[in-house]
């Protein structure tokens, strides 16, 4: 029989690293939250910074990078709305959403099922959220040479509050806009019961006397977080991807990380494709109808 010592030790040494993992988790010290430098700087916008487009429909190139505003676009009396930021907030038994009345823009998301950690069971992750280090927003809108709404404009709900019930079927959650020579624009959102998924419709009704063509956007906002500490070498999120995925069926999946795009400004046409922000557990990503060329960028 050869001699154990060495065996005896290594196992010791295991044995003490497993206990020492253990303590980590519930007494180590927790990662301090990183500053977070926002992925574009851009200031309030005015009419100026509407697109205004020479062509019949418009391109992903025009379109102004800028926050979602807590005052709408020049020329619309809202005086309530520049008082008080007004949202539609939305609870399915799998979520709560808020969307904001400025551009129609889902401002946040709680995964209802799935908390922060797990000894703490009533703080839920909050996916998509309006404001902080990890600011990450949805926002989409319509592009044309003439008047049509972004994620700048102004709509109107006829509800604030909207529940899905267990036994429920599909929500749709219209909000409205009109403009001043008569185009109207329902932008609606629907929610199924126990899905993740959120659709996303534009309606157009053209009753202003003249022809009108556009094209639809769909866009991801969010800040680029800083060095994150992260809390000792067997902190998942370590090791995990936090960036950008993309899926065609030509390329498959592939992953982009933010400085890459700092560096190289990124951009695909293809269908049936869908871009997403990847963060560990998660992801969000908006997927246009796939018999539809759509442009990534």
């Amino acid at each position: 029989m050869g001699n154990l010592r060495p065996v005896l030790i290594m196992g010791l040494v295991f044995l003490a690293y497993m206990m020492w993992v253990e303590w980590q988790k519930d007494y180590g010290p927790a990662p301090q939250q990183p500053s977070a430098p926002v992925v574009s700087e851009s200031s309030q916008p005015d009419a100026a910074d509407i697109p205004v487009l020479t062509g019949q429909e418009g391109s992903i190139e025009d379109l102004p990078q800028v926050e979602t505003p807590t005052q709408p676009q020049a020329g619309t009396d809202t005086s309530e709305a520049r008082s008080e930021r007004q949202m539609v907030k939305i609870q399915t038994d799998v979520l709560d959403v808020k969307i904001d009345l400025v551009g129609g823009t889902v401002v946040s998301a709680v995964l209802r099922n799935y908390p922060v950690v797990l000894h703490e069971p009533d703080v839920k992750f909050e996916l998509l959220q309006e404001s902080g280090n990890n600011k990450f927003i949805a926002q989409s809108g319509l592009l044309s040479g003439s008047e049509a709404p972004n994620h700048t404009s102004l709509y109107t709900s006829e509800r604030m509050e909207y529940v899905v019930g267990g036994d429920a079927g599909e929500l749709s959650v219209p909000l409205s806009w009109v403009s001043a020579d008569g185009l109207r624009v329902t932008k609606t959102f629907i929610f199924q019961p126990s899905n993740y998924e959120i659709g996303v419709l534009h309606e157009v009704e053209n009753q202003s006397g003249n022809s009108w063509t556009g094209s639809g956007y769909l866009q991801l906002q969010r800040t680029v977080p800083g060095d994150e500490d992260s809390g000792g070498f067997t902190n998942p999120e370590r090791y995990s991807f936090f960036g950008i995925g993309f899926y065609n069926p030509e390329d498959k999946f592939e992953k982009v990380d933010f400085d890459d795009v700092a560096d190289e400004p990124y951009q695909k046409t293809t269908t049936q494709g869908w871009l997403a922000m990847i963060q560990h557990y998660f992801f969000t990503a908006w997927i246009p109808v796939a018999e539809e060329q759509s442009t990534y960028t």
